[in-house]
């Protein structure tokens, strides 16, 4: 929402400043049509239509260029990191705004500035720029004399700046929102480098995962065990359920741990660490900020063989996923029902 709004804003002002500065240029063009009888209503309508035309067609190409643009760097990157399946979807209210926000802004620019040149008297307008104006001293001159007695290679450009409010003020929400941009994209790097640093340093603790479709777990942790290069294994129940409370629910994936897992670490927003308990199940923060759930509150997990109630335990920060986690016997227990039920 933030990087939409931001990129969204940018392209307004600059579409509004050369735009604008496009129609203030025409001036003398404006001058002589006014002199040559056109009337105020049909030069505003010229460069309405004409800006809006600009508007239009900026917005139809840039959609279309956009949607094209989205689907092969989607495809590029799942290629690139092996995901198996996308879905690309097209957000029509992001459409609207950008199409909707470009001829708002056309219209505005083209408008603007052939307002206030059809006000000017022709003979005034053909020159081009006032000659006329009157020099008024800065305030920040006034406030502070020291500053008009500066050397002149400092006052001019000094002066420059509230000769043309309009352009200092577009000027300096270009440097703004340039700044914003180089510091977003760099803060983004610096989350991304941190939420795989808290995800595989911190929280997940283990080398590799091993799935094993059946099979005895004592026998198959001896092998494993008996690999060269392996320190320490342990072993886990993983698969996938619906978690339901209040009338609300969401499919998420049950992970049942060791209770005194060493290659698992849980921590609370506050960093302190916790462990899985009998009858109380792990839930990310996402569960508590986003859905309202609460500490001892009471939640059915739900699988397609069964439903059995758990007691919300502290709320993790997990960098990546919803997981939930419980006990591993807890786990377990469902997973000798799923033996029982296809039998």
């Amino acid at each position: 929402m933030l990087f939409r709004s931001l990129f969204l804003a940018i392209a307004c002002f600059s579409i509004y400043i050369l735009l604008s500065r496009l129609v203030h240029v025409q001036r003398p063009f404006i001058g002589v049509m006014r002199a040559t009888g056109y009337t105020k209503k049909q030069i505003l309508s010229h460069y309405l239509s004409f800006a809006l035309i600009i508007g239009i067609l900026g917005a139809v190409f840039g959609a279309v260029a956009g949607y094209g643009l989205s689907y092969l760097i989607t495809s590029a990157y799942a290629g690139t990191i092996g995901i198996p399946m996308t879905s690309i979807k097209t957000y029509w209210l992001v459409v609207f705004e950008g199409v909707s926000l470009s001829m708002i802004f056309c219209a505005f620019a083209g408008i603007m500035p052939a307002f206030h040149s059809t006000r000017i008297d022709p003979a005034k307008a053909m020159r081009g720029e006032m000659l006329e104006q009157t020099f008024h001293r800065p305030l920040l001159e006034r406030v502070f004399p020291p500053l008009s007695r500066v050397p002149l290679f400092l006052k001019l450009p000094f002066r420059n700046m509230f000769r043309n409010r309009r352009r200092t003020v577009f000027t300096i929400l270009g440097l703004v929102f340039s700044t914003m941009l180089v510091l977003a994209f760099l803060g983004s790097l610096d989350t991304v480098k941190n939420t795989m640093n808290r995800a595989f340093n911190a929280n997940n603790r283990f080398d590799m995962v091993a799935v094993f479709l059946g099979g005895r777990d004592a026998a198959t942790i001896g092998k494993i065990k008996r690999i060269p290069g392996v320190e320490d294994v342990e072993p886990n129940v993983s698969y996938g359920v619906k978690i339901r409370w209040d009338g609300d629910s969401a499919d998420t994936v049950m992970m049942g741990l060791l209770p005194d897992t060493q290659l698992r670490k849980f921590y609370t927003p506050d960093h302190q660490e916790v462990k899985v308990e009998d009858r109380h199940v792990l839930l990310n923060n996402w569960y508590h900020s986003k859905k309202g759930l609460q500490v001892g509150q009471t939640v059915t997990v739900s699988t397609t063989w069964r439903k059995r109630k758990f007691i919300v335990g502290q709320f993790i920060e997990e960098a990546m996923g919803n997981v939930i986690y419980l006990p591993r016997d807890e786990a377990r227990s469902e997973e000798r029902r799923v033996g029982k039920e296809c039998r």
